[in-house]
């Protein structure tokens, strides 16, 4: 993926923050949208799906294309950080922590959860710094937890520890 493509998304992924769920759990006009980028109606989870869906809409806007391995990635997250060690593009948390400076404007964050055994979350990454980064997130609360099964699009500010002993970054350039 080309670094504009990536950056753009950022950028996109801050103007949808503030969208919120429309109806029941996991459904609204904007939620719909995004889970038909994975191939899902709406009533699943959207983290997953809203980052592919940005990441592809910045591409379309920009005239350029993304891989077909990366376009067949799915809305189930452990996909997404396989996809990314298999293309040699994660970066562990444990790294991230060592030297922030490899975390760009653009990658896509992961979270895991010890209690799934998996990675079960995920966002765009806006900055990131000595403490930590910040990201856009679907599927979220505003609270500071991780949350899974939230009502929205929001912007969060995220410690290191927050993405769980085997999360990380996929670098999207």
């Amino acid at each position: 993926m080309k670094k504009e493509i990536a950056i753009r998304a950022a950028d996109e992924a801050l103007l949808n923050v503030g969208v919120e769920e429309i109806g029941a759990d996991n459904r609204g006009p904007a939620i719909k949208k995004y889970l038909q980028t994975v191939g899902l109606d709406e009533g699943y989870a959207w983290c997953a799906a809203f980052i592919k869906f940005r990441y592809l809409n910045a591409a379309e806007d920009l005239n350029e294309e993304l891989s077909e391995s990366f376009k067949k990635l799915s809305g189930y997250t452990p996909d997404w950080k396989n996809y990314a060690q298999t293309h040699n593009i994660w970066i562990p948390v444990t790294t991230a922590k060592k030297n922030p400076s490899l975390i760009k404007k653009g990658y896509a964050c992961f979270f895991y959860s010890e209690d799934r055994g998996r990675i079960y979350h995920c966002g765009i990454v806006i900055s990131s710094n000595k403490d930590g980064f910040v990201s856009v997130e679907a599927n979220t609360s505003p609270g500071k937890g991780v949350e899974a099964n939230g009502d929205g699009v929001y912007k969060k500010n995220r410690s290191w520890n927050s993405l769980g002993s085997q999360g990380g970054f996929m670098m999207t350039y």
